[in-house]
């Protein structure tokens, strides 16, 4: 039987907490960068993509900001935000305090 040491990215990952019976991290606000990153991972390793639209480069230009270029000389700008949500009469009482 091998052993396998999990790591604290393990720890936090969903499928390891549930293999290990524990509950899901609390959800947290969105974090720009880390998405950024997610999405132009995704955007390089697809394949439907790239065979459709002759994707040749992905590149981060910015926070939160991707540029994607083709082989037909198109080029894909992606400007991403994070809104907070807004306030409701709980989040107003509690800022009164």
């Amino acid at each position: 039987m091998a052993i396998r040491w999990l790591t604290t990215d393990d720890i936090w990952s969903a499928d390891t907490r549930r293999q290990l019976g524990l509950e899901p991290p609390e959800p947290q606000p969105p974090r720009l960068a880390t998405i950024a990153d997610d999405l132009a991972y995704f955007l390089r390793q697809s394949g439907r993509l790239s065979d459709l639209f002759g994707t040749e480069e992905v590149a981060q230009t910015g926070e939160g900001r991707l540029t994607v270029r083709y082989s037909t000389g198109y080029h894909l700008l992606v400007e991403l935000t994070v809104q907070a949500p807004p306030p409701t009469e709980e989040t107003l009482s509690a800022a009164d305090g």
